[in-house]
């Protein structure tokens, strides 16, 4: 009797890797793919494909916030390394008091001294300049308010997935001595050396910590791990997992879009076994379950109306005034 759900891609014979074995178009006696490739298929497609489509939906999924404080005389500043598709949502300064402020975002070609004229900018004109993978404040030669936070909000990308074999659960915890008991330490090289993901053992699979560092790993037996974090993660509790850094046996994706990977992963092996005919009917069915997920996710709050605010109207006349839709 099954008392669990498995949410990983190989823990037991009801994981995600299992369900692409057993899917009833995979030709079992010529399956030949071994369980580490059918996992960077699910992996590849999980980010080229099943991410894209919650991305599209516009519902605020994967959002989270990286505060930073300025530094005087500094100007630029880089987005987070774990953003998705290097992107970010929005960056703002937020005040001593948590209000978040707006910034403006200023085209290459607004900030250029006119020639030869010279004209620059309107003044009062505050904001940052893209450029590759960091922004560059507005104007350069301003005072840095290092009394605001710098707020880069981005949409965390999933962490690669891996076999549960390098990762280990939480079968114990003593949040006051910072420590928690696993159930084996990975691969076996595990050191103090290297940093770890903490990722919740149930939906949405959002990490409970990224890139904690550990002050002392005891390795008393393969099946009593104990790892003394310098930061603890507050959240985990048993049954959850701690993996090396962007690492993860757990799809971070809606648990109701499982289904959609699982066929995903059906169809790249069906690509790899050269299985023309049941691959055309695996795409078929591909495409009729993501039409199904973007009719379902949004709007992502059924009962709720979302407020257009209008940034651009004059000050002091609608400013910001929100309208309903």
């Amino acid at each position: 009797m099954t008392t669990a759900i498995d949410y990983t891609v190989n823990g037991t014979d009801l994981s995600i890797v299992q369900s692409v074995q057993a899917h009833p178009l995979m030709p079992l006696s010529e399956n030949t793919l071994t369980e580490a490739r059918i996992i960077e298929f699910l992996d590849e497609d999980m980010r080229s494909t099943v991410v894209p489509l919650v991305l599209a939906s516009k519902e605020e999924f994967y959002v989270q916030n990286y505060d930073q404080t300025p530094v005087i005389n500094q100007y630029t500043y880089t987005i987070p390394r774990r953003a998705a598709f290097a992107t970010w949502r929005d960056i703002v300064w937020v005040d001593p008091n948590g209000n978040e402020i707006a910034m403006t975002e200023l085209a290459p070609e607004y900030v250029k001294i006119t020639y030869p004229v010279g004209n620059m900018p309107p003044i009062y004109t505050f904001g940052f300049v893209l450029q590759n993978d960091h922004i560059i404040l507005w104007p350069p030669n301003s005072t840095v308010p290092v009394q605001y936070q710098l707020r880069m909000k981005i949409k965390r990308a999933p962490n690669h997935l891996t076999p549960v074999e390098n990762c280990a659960q939480v079968t114990a915890v003593t949040p006051g001595s910072s420590q928690v008991t696993l159930d084996g330490h990975g691969d076996g090289t595990w050191t103090t050396s290297l940093t770890f993901d903490a990722i919740p053992n149930y939906p949405q699979f959002t990490s409970l910590g990224d890139d904690l560092t550990i002050s002392a790993i005891n390795q008393g037996t393969p099946s009593a791990t104990v790892l003394t974090f310098d930061e603890y993660p507050e959240d985990i509790a048993v049954g959850d997992w701690v993996c090396p850094a962007n690492l993860s046996p757990i799809p971070q994706i809606p648990y109701d879009m499982f289904p959609l990977l699982i066929q995903r992963g059906v169809i790249r092996c069906l690509e790899s076994l050269g299985d023309g005919q049941n691959l055309q009917i695996a795409e078929r069915r591909y495409q009729d379950m993501a039409a199904d997920f973007a009719r379902t996710v949004s709007p992502r709050i059924a009962g709720t109306r979302k407020a257009l605010v209008n940034r651009t109207a004059n000050f002091g006349w609608n400013y910001n005034r929100a309208i309903s839709r």
